[in-house]
């Protein structure tokens, strides 16, 4: 006779279906044999699958790897606990009986609260094979778990970046048929709550190579989250600081030219995010506030070249126009329209010539579009096959004209046809479109050769530059636009998916207004470029 079990799949720790910690959850009226169990957790292949006998008023609770029977699993103990609240064999509280003893289980709003046994813990001296096989090079704090059939060691570690590090051989590890935990003290918050700690469980003797939460999958995503929040707070900076250079502009403490990115932070952020800055290198126009921020120079120097001021990124020679930081593989910043791409075609050819694994951006606005160097500079780019990727930056006007009156197509993508390029659209206004074109971009350039034209389509809130009202366009198109703006969507994103609270992104912003200001101070403070530095860096410096 056949046994009916309902099974549930729950992804405890989340809010989201097919995140968190996954666990399987089996339902019995009568009991089964243990083989059986275990062929089921097995067939399953979760981490830990709980078994819950239901038959009298406190359930029986047992857990199964794919490989053997445990003693206690938290996770699956809380998957049991949803489906049970779920389906209302429990009301507010109930208890299990175990191997572990009696859990008490509550709920409490929206949450499941749990108490579990303590085990203590026992120092134990230096364990070196053990550290070496975690890949540990220095000596940490070691523990023994009591009464632990896992036959666990927790060892302490001083941060989370060597947490996060820690790659295991898991076949010597498997074969020490202990269980390893290694935890870290946190200074991080997830919505506004501190985490205490962050650790990492191994145990590959019953199965269990590393806890899905907080093994491989943790480690990938905090990279993403610490990646996603460093770019959303890039694209705030750029924008609270053009919005207070406009304010400066006005009080007339920066001179000469000034064109702001306000609206179109996603592309530079985006686009940066994914090269590697030790050797690819950025070009762009006159537009370049924000590429030179999202390439890491400086709100200081950033701030202090528009004063004009000695301790600007150009020394104070270059302007709003002229930004550039050898350092920072960031070549400006060019005032001549379309100037720059010719310049940042030869750039990739050195990188094609020293086969360095470089890759050069070069940005440029609808306006570059039309002039001789683009078209000289697609075609030795196809003949040479360099590692360069063409960013075409439409924001719909150049200067106050729109595209469309001066350009015989407006698909920009379609001109890299002529030269046998692979030409892209891309959704400016949308981060994750920006990284994910100029990634693939990114990928055929440094792998094979290949230049590709990036035609991103974005939009720029303010005027052509300060002295422009833009009057050409009416303020319906302007709002229209601001209404999928780019750090609106990402920070919304962001919340949506619990990686970042209100509260956070408020002092984030709090933060950024603070670095601003600072760069005002330096740039206020500053001295201005002594006169005989005048016919300085004229020339390029010569090699004895």
């Amino acid at each position: 006779m056949g046994i009916t079990c309902p099974v549930f799949l729950v992804n405890a720790f989340t809010s989201r279906a097919f995140t968190g910690n996954p666990a399987g959850v089996c339902l019995l009226r009568q009991s089964i044999e243990d083989s059986l169990m275990q062929n089921i957790a097995t067939e399953l292949g979760y981490a830990e699958t709980a078994f819950v006998l239901y038959k009298e008023k406190t359930p029986i609770l047992r857990w199964f790897t794919p490989q053997v029977e445990i003693d206690l699993c938290g996770h699956a103990t809380l998957a049991c606990s949803h489906v049970l609240f779920s389906k209302e064999y429990f009301d507010e509280s109930g208890v299990y009986q175990s191997k572990s003893g009696s859990l008490q289980v509550r709920r409490i709003g929206g949450s499941i609260v749990i108490s579990f046994p303590r085990k203590d813990v026992e120092p134990v001296e230096d364990d070196v094979n053990l550290r070496q096989i975690l890949g540990i090079k220095r000596s940490v704090p070691i523990f023994r778990v009591a009464d632990d059939t896992f036959a666990t060691r927790l060892l302490l570690l001083p941060c989370v970046e060597d947490l996060q590090k820690v790659q295991p051989e898991f076949e010597r590890l498997r074969s020490l048929r202990k269980a390893v935990i290694i935890t870290a003290k946190s200074e991080e918050s997830i919505q506004g709550k501190e985490i205490d700690f962050v650790s990492r469980f191994f145990a590959p003797h019953v199965g269990i190579n590393e806890d899905s939460v907080t093994g491989e999958k943790m480690v990938k995503d905090r990279k993403k989250t610490e990646k996603l929040t460093k770019s959303l707070y890039d694209m705030v900076l750029i924008r609270i600081f053009e919005e207070r250079s406009a304010q400066l502009y006005g009080m007339r403490k920066i001179g000469g030219f000034c064109h702001l990115y306000i609206g179109q932070e996603a592309v530079a952020v985006g686009s940066i995010a994914v090269l590697d800055l030790k050797k690819d290198y950025v070009l762009t126009s006159y537009r370049d506030h924000g590429h030179a921020l999202a390439m890491g120079v400086s709100a200081r120097k950033v701030m202090a070249e528009l004063y004009g001021k000695e301790t600007g990124c150009s020394k104070g020679k270059g302007g709003s126009m002229h930004l550039f930081d050898i350092q920072k593989h960031f070549y400006g910043g060019n005032g001549i329209v379309g100037s720059q791409i010719p310049v940042a075609t030869g750039i990739a050819y050195k990188q094609r010539y020293t086969k360095d694994g470089g890759v050069t951006l070069c940005f440029f606005g609808d306006g570059a579009i039309h002039q001789g160097a683009f078209h000289e500079s697609l075609n030795l780019a196809k003949i040479w096959q360099l590692p360069i990727v063409y960013i075409v930056e439409n924001n719909i006007y150049g200067m106050g004209t729109a595209a469309s009156r001066v350009s015989s197509i407006t698909d920009f993508e379609k001109m890299a046809a002529a030269y046998d390029l692979l030409g892209v659209v891309v959704d400016g206004m949308d981060y994750f479109d920006v990284v994910e074109k100029t990634k693939e971009a990114v990928y055929r350039a440094r792998k094979n050769g290949i230049a590709s034209l990036l035609h991103v389509k974005t939009y720029r809130y303010r005027g052509h530059s300060m002295s422009d009202p833009a009057k050409y366009r009416s303020k319906q198109e302007v709002e229209s636009y601001k209404q999928m703006d780019p750090i609106e969507k990402l920070k919304g994103q962001l919340i949506k998916e619990g990686l970042l609270s209100g509260k956070e992104y408020e002092k984030m912003r709090d933060k950024i207004k603070e670095v601003v200001e600072d760069a005002v101070r330096f740039a206020e403070e500053s001295p201005q470029p002594a006169l005989e530095s005048l016919h300085a860096d004229v020339y390029a410096p010569m090699e004895k």
